[in-house]
């Protein structure tokens, strides 16, 4: 075994014996491990007040000339949001009032075309969004204007990647390895060279899952997490450690079980209904870790703060704002307009659900500001953006 794995073991059987402590203490006052105890809560617990400012709607204006299915996620730059839709293979670029201003890319097997949207970032800094389409293995790269800079093709299965400050990109292959690439996670520089490589698996016994794991840039680096986890990595100053530890409700995932992804997945479908683990989605925001999870086959999320070490539960946010209660099932957090503001996603299927199915959904409703908008919902792929601001 490396000896980094083996400095990362060591570190793990000293977080998980310190079971009544809600955070470790390692040598670096930022390198410390959070427990996230979903067991533990209180009654009193129900009666926490988020520390939400405000939280303002934004409906997406569809016509029949750019029809959005689906959004994965949500790049605001500069007064503009990109909208990443994989299931139409589109780019849309709107304005701050929802409206469409223009597309980005288009699919097809030429120069600048796509076949796939599989990873996509921002790099703000060079003011370009590259995209990777899977079936020919290549990285595009465009203006954020719209405009085709270069593409290059990565004898890689790339599931998703994100740009750091330094140009280098962190890939995230979801276990879509090789004999050649069989680490979950690289680094290539800008010319998509590997510099390193984290985490290995055995590429024959590993399936990819899309529910759960993946990465998120934070202030000082990335945070990382394997599919059906309980563990949350920060990566920054080089180096990797337990940033988040979640003790669930539900039934976690035996040890024996997580030695692959098909071991996993076998242990879920047997015990589906009793089975907790991260989902991806996960985003940080200043002290803040937004965390959609899936507990005894429930879809939940959370906001946890780092600073009072406090668990806002989906209960609580949906108590004290109905705007929490309408958020998407799969995809509830999807991007970040500045850092007090995280962009949350309603679709008309979650709120078409609560009309029929929560006879205090539409009471609640008319006591706050959206339930024009709400009521207006009625397209199937209808879709109103949540700007939610932290105090």
């Amino acid at each position: 075994m490396e000896l980094k794995y083996y400095f990362l073991f060591l570190i793990f059987i000293i977080f998980f014996s310190c079971e009544n402590q809600k955070t470790v203490e390692n040598n670096n006052e930022k390198e410390k491990t959070h427990i996230i105890d979903l067991t533990s809560l209180k009654k009193e617990d129900e009666a926490l007040i988020p520390p939400i400012q405000s939280i303002n709607l934004l409906p997406i204006k569809i016509d029949t000339s750019h029809l959005i299915a689906h959004i994965d996620k949500i790049f605001y730059y500069h007064h503009k949001l990109f909208i990443i839709d994989p299931k139409m293979k589109s780019i849309n670029v709107l304005d701050t009032l929802g409206s469409f201003l223009y597309k980005i890319g288009n699919i097809g097997e030429g120069p600048g075309e796509y076949t796939s949207i599989y990873g996509i970032t921002m790099n703000k800094e060079k003011e370009e969004l590259l995209l990777f389409s899977m079936e020919k293995r290549k990285m595009i790269k465009y203006a954020l204007d719209g405009r085709f800079l270069e593409e290059k093709d990565i004898p890689l299965f790339i599931y998703d990647f994100l740009v750091l400050h330094n140009e280098e990109l962190i890939v995230y292959l979801n276990y879509n390895g090789d004999e050649k690439n069989n680490h979950n996670l690289l680094m290539l520089d800008k010319n998509y060279n590997i510099q390193e490589n984290y985490f290995p698996f055995d590429y024959k016994d590993y399936l990819s899952i899309s529910f759960s794991g993946g990465i998120s840039l934070t202030n000082d680096g990335f945070l990382y997490a394997s599919a059906l986890s309980d563990t949350i990595f920060q990566y920054s100053s080089k180096q990797f450690f337990p940033k988040y530890i979640l003790k669930f409700e539900g039934q976690e995932i035996p040890s024996e079980y997580k030695v692959s992804a098909s071991k996993k997945m076998d242990f879920i479908g047997r015990n589906l209904s009793s089975v907790s683990y991260a989902k991806n989605g996960f985003i940080k925001l200043k002290q803040f870790l937004f965390l959609p999870y899936n507990e005894k086959s429930r879809l939940k999320f959370l906001i946890y703060d780092e600073n009072t070490q406090t668990v806002y539960t989906k209960e609580v946010l949906e108590a004290n704002h109905v705007a929490f209660q309408m958020l998407s099932w799969n995809n509830p957090f999807i991007g970040i307009k500045d850092e007090n503001t995280i962009i949350g996603l309603i679709d008309s299927e979650k709120v078409e659900y609560l009309k029929k199915n929560d006879p205090n959904f539409m009471e609640r409703l008319k006591q706050t500001p959206y339930y024009d908008q709400i009521s207006q919902m009625q397209d199937d792929n209808a879709f109103i953006l949540a700007f939610i601001t932290l105090k």
